[in-house]
C-alpha cells in the first residue's frame, strides 16, 4: 500500500508543546500506539488554541475534517518526559490551589494504599495485553514499587 506524503516547510511550524507518553498510551512493540498519537495530536491541538487565546463554543468551533499524521520515528517514553510531566502537573495543581475555585482532596494514608491495589490489579490487566516490558519500565521510571 502506497503511503502518503505530506510536505511541509520548516517555517510553517510556528507551535511546540511537551506531553507525557501515559502508560495506556503504549502498545505491544513498546512504544506510542497510533489510536494515542491521535489523541495526542488533539491535545497538542487544545493547548494551540488555548496558548494563542482562541475560544471554542457550541456555536463557534474549529472542526477537524481530515487527519493525516507522518511518523518520523517512534517515540518511547524517558525519565525527561516523566520529568516534565511531573513539574507541569505541580505547577498546574499550584494554579489550582491559588485560584481558590477548587477544594483539593489528599488521600490519607490508608486510602493511598487501597488505590494502590486497584492500580497494581489495572497494570496486571495492561501487562496481559502489552506484555510485562512497558509496565516494568513504568515502575522503573518512576520509582513505583508494586510490593509496597
Amino acid at each position: 500500500m502506497a503511503r502518503i506524503r505530506l510536505h511541509f516547510l520548516d517555517h510553517q511550524f510556528c507551535y511546540t508543546t511537551q506531553l507525557a507518553v501515559r502508560i495506556t498510551d503504549i502498545n505491544g512493540a513498546r512504544h506510542l500506539g497510533n489510536d494515542s498519537m491521535i489523541s495526542t495530536i488533539s491535545e497538542a491541538r487544545a493547548r494551540f488554541l488555548f496558548d494563542f487565546g482562541v475560544e471554542e463554543s457550541a456555536d463557534e468551533q474549529i472542526i477537524v475534517t481530515d487527519l493525516a499524521t507522518t511518523y518520523l520515528a517512534e517515540v518511547y517514553a524517558s525519565k525527561l518526559a516523566n520529568d516534565i510531566a511531573k513539574q507541569e502537573n505541580d505547577d498546574a495543581l499550584e494554579a489550582v490551589r491559588k485560584s481558590g475555585k477548587s477544594q483539593i482532596l489528599s488521600p490519607v494514608p490508608a486510602e493511598r494504599v487501597e488505590w494502590k491495589k486497584v492500580m497494581v490489579k489495572t497494570h496486571r490487566e495492561m501487562e496481559a495485553k502489552i506484555g510485562p516490558g512497558p509496565v516494568q519500565d513504568f515502575y522503573k521510571e518512576t520509582g513505583f514499587d508494586p510490593a509496597r
